[in-house]
């Protein structure tokens, strides 16, 4: 990522706007259609600077979509084909990517389940279906993700926080010892997440 850009979705679209390296301001460069299954719910861009993930599922069924960076200006095209089997339910996702951009991570609102969907680095193609394993939240908590910077884990918050350690080859998470996490409040899917 070169940190040039920031990008924004709105119902049908996504925007992107130059950043100013001097005084941080921001000028509008273009927009790209958002696919037509739903509103959009989330955008996430790949950690390696390829691809940005656009998931929808709002007003329609759920989809995923990765968008390639194809000059060093914020052109975007679509790459492969959209992804709309992983969640079942017309839901939102919460995309993030695993520190080498092999799989992108999907949580599933009201299923209680996360993906792992591997990326075709040379094209941006998605796996034709998600491995899924359950996050331990109930319905409607199956959203926030949150992966180390190794690559090693990733992190989920519904009513406990939850971690898994990450399969490189599979993308499988598996409960890691003492997971999940109950502490002396009350977590719910609302906590936002973070890793330092």
């Amino acid at each position: 990522p070169t940190g040039q850009y920031v990008f924004i979705a709105t119902s049908g679209e996504v925007r992107a706007y130059a950043i100013n390296a001097a005084d941080g301001s921001l000028t509008a460069t273009s927009a790209f259609a958002a696919p037509s299954t739903g509103t959009i719910s989330t955008i996430t861009a790949d950690p390696l600077g390829r691809f940005l993930a656009v998931g929808t599922g709002f007003g329609g069924p759920p989809q995923l979509d990765l968008h390639e960076f194809t000059t060093t200006t914020p052109t975007l095209a679509p790459a492969g084909a959209p992804l709309g089997s992983v969640c079942a339910s017309a839901s939102a996702y919460i995309p993030v990517f695993a520190a080498d951009g092999a799989f992108v991570y999907v949580g599933c609102n009201s299923e209680g389940q996360a993906y792992a969907v591997a990326v075709n680095r040379t094209g941006g193609a998605l796996g034709a279906s998600g491995t899924g394993f359950p996050t331990g939240g109930s319905v409607g908590e199956g959203q926030q993700l949150a992966i180390s910077a190794d690559g090693k884990f990733v992190f989920h918050v519904s009513s406990s926080l939850n971690g898994y350690s990450l399969d490189s080859a599979t993308g499988i998470g598996t409960l890691i010892p003492g997971s999940p996490f109950v502490g002396d409040v009350t977590f719910s899917i609302t906590n936002p997440l973070a890793i330092h």
